[in-house]
């Protein structure tokens, strides 16, 4: 009798111990089982933000240009071009980030967003400034034959960029959400759009005077002419004919403003201003990721700057 009972409870706690065995196990068999997201990496913040808003929760977004960090310069680490390989999607301009050009032509380019996809490209101001021009084919910066690339400053190209990443995403994922997304993103765009072209619609002044010329989508639509201090690159340095030829423009047109960016030394736009005898201020290009608000907020920002500086009623 003894030897029975001892059995039997022998028994019930080999049960016990495999009931409690499959009741833990259960969590991490769950945890095995979640969906991934999908990998998206961004050149830099505004096809980031388009990347974001599109696949929301769907996809983890890395933008490879960081705060503070002019895109154009950027250039790649190993774990950077990892990333790149690992990605389920890329998202590029091409010609605005070289080191990334480089890479992308590596890849399987049916995972590569050319977020240029039916927009209308304008090329850079033809004109050659003076001085500059040896400087910026030395650093593959030739503004007479280059595209702007700044595509992004033109809201309604943003919701082009949106509509291509929905489409390739489409092609990963049937869920519904990116149809979502994407109808909230465009309306969000759409809207900026009108007020940009409500608010522009009656300015005094057209000459639209800037540190470098990554204004150009924004003159087009809505305008303006565009008097770059500095063409397309950045780097380059204006010439002394340049700056003369810059400030004769501006007298001419009555300006009352001459912007300046976040990420370029502001020191020769406000030193021109202070001569002219007009104000110097501050619009975001938008390369990098704002302090503080998102691209809409900045738009906004950016929009409030240009119906004061351009005089707009």
């Amino acid at each position: 009798m003894k030897k029975r009972i001892a059995t039997l409870i022998a028994a019930s706690l080999i049960l016990a111990a495999c009931s409690s065995t499959q009741e833990t196990a259960t969590p991490q068999e769950t945890t095995e089982v979640a969906t991934e997201k999908i990998q998206i990496v961004a050149g830099f913040y505004p096809l980031a933000y388009a990347a974001e808003g599109i696949a929301g929760d769907l996809a983890e977004v890395v933008s490879l240009a960081g705060p503070g960090v002019e895109p154009h310069d950027l250039e790649l680490t190993p774990g950077d071009v990892a990333k790149i390989n690992d990605a389920d999607l890329v998202v590029y301009i091409p010609e605005f980030i070289p080191a990334l050009d480089a890479v992308v032509k590596t890849l399987d380019q049916s995972k590569v967003i050319n977020a240029t996809q039916g927009i209308t490209l304008i090329s850079g101001d033809s004109h050659s400034h003076e001085g500059e021009e040896a400087h910026s084919e030395e650093e593959g910066h030739s503004d007479e034959s280059a595209t702007d690339p700044h595509i992004w400053l033109n809201p309604s190209n943003m919701v082009l960029i949106g509509n291509s990443i929905a489409q390739a995403l489409s092609t990963l994922t049937s869920d519904s959400a990116i149809n979502e997304n994407r109808s909230s993103f465009e309306n969000a765009l759409t809207t900026l759009a009108s007020d940009y072209t409500a608010k522009l619609a009656n300015c005094s002044i057209k000459a639209l005077v800037v540190s470098h010329e990554a204004f150009g989508y924004i003159a087009n639509a809505y305008g303006f002419e565009q008097v770059g201090i500095s063409g397309l690159s950045p780097e380059a340095e204006p010439s002394p004919a340049r700056l003369a030829e810059v400030a004769k423009i501006a007298k001419a047109e009555n300006a009352t403003t001459i912007y300046y960016e976040s990420l370029v030394d502001p020191k020769v736009a406000k030193t021109l201003a202070d001569e002219l005898k007009i104000t110097a201020e501050m619009l975001d290009p938008l390369e990098s990721p704002p302090a503080s608000g998102d691209y809409l907020s900045v738009m906004q920002q950016n929009l409030d700057t240009l119906v004061k500086g351009q005089v707009c009623s």
